[in-house]
């Protein structure tokens, strides 16, 4: 399976390899990559569980949850009264 990853999340894959070998703590880690303890946390946790690809993110590819109103509005500027 091909995964699509941006060099944000490319450069996660060390930090969190070094994590995981236990060269790093979490606070350090936190600091590296600018992210809240929290967010290294769950990372970690994706990164164990589906290595690398489970980095990428997961809304990359899918609709957004308003198509319709990304497409065309329901008004248009002509619509607009001007006084």
């Amino acid at each position: 399976m091909l995964v699509t990853m941006s060099q944000k999340e490319l450069d996660r894959i060390p930090v969190l390899q070094q994590l995981c070998d236990k060269c790093l703590t979490q606070s350090r880690a936190a600091k590296l990559l600018n992210l809240s303890v929290r967010q290294v946390q769950r990372l970690l946790n994706r990164y164990q569980s589906d290595g690398a690809a489970g980095l990428s993110s997961q809304k990359r590819g899918k609709p957004a949850n308003w198509p319709a109103l990304i497409r065309e509005p329901s008004w248009t500027t002509s619509d607009w009264v001007q006084c």
